[in-house]
Formats: structure tokens, C-alpha cells, sequence
């Protein structure tokens, strides 16, 4: 999910609305759906990301760690962050930082 709306290559918007549920049971909507780039520090390439949503009131952007899984990934978090590797060829595509409580890419 992301806030900013110049980042996605493509875009459409939702006939309706979608809710995102926060985490104190509050929601917000998203308004479209589209791929952007993510420019991951261990990947030699940027990365793809499609079917993503585009939430205005969002503060910064969320990683769906579920999302990943299907599209071939996992996640292996440490004590200090988390990295995202490839299931074909245990690669790490990306690294995340631990910093208050959020893992930052």
C-alpha cells in the first residue's frame, strides 16, 4: 500500500472503494490499484510490486508480508531487521532495518 500516487507506473482507479483496516480499528480507503518499482539496497534491479494498492491517507508506505509469500518470497527476520529472499534461489532481494518497532526497507 502507498500514499504517493506519483510512484505507481500503472493505475487505475477502484470502482469502489476498498477499506484498509488500521491497527487501532479505524479505516481508511483506497481509492486505486497499480505497480510500482521498489529500489531494494541487496537487489541488483528494482522490484516489481503489482496489485498495489493506493491509500491517500496512509502515512508512507506497507509491505504485505503475505502478498510476498505468494509471489515466491519469505521473510526471515533477525534480531536487527529482516531480509526478503527468493524461494528459488535462496537470493536476498532486500533488507529491512529494525528501527522503532517497524522494519524500514
Amino acid at each position: 500500500m502507498s500514499s504517493q500516487r506519483a510512484r505507481f507506473l500503472s493505475y487505475r482507479e477502484l470502482r469502489e472503494p476498498v477499506r484498509v483496516w488500521l491497527g487501532d480499528d479505524r479505516y481508511i480507503f483506497a481509492v486505486g490499484v497499480g505497480s510500482m518499482q521498489l529500489d531494494l539496497d541487496d537487489s541488483p534491479a528494482p522490484v516489481l510490486a503489482t496489485r498495489v494498492f493506493h491509500v491517500p491517507e496512509l502515512h508512507g508506505n506497507l509491505l504485505s508480508v503475505s502478498r510476498l509469500a505468494s509471489s515466491g518470497l519469505s521473510v526471515r527476520f533477525v534480531k536487527d531487521g529482516c531480509r526478503i529472499v527468493d524461494d528459488k534461489t535462496d537470493d536476498i532481494v532486500g533488507t529491512a532495518s529494525l528501527k522503532d518497532g517497524l522494519y524500514v526497507l
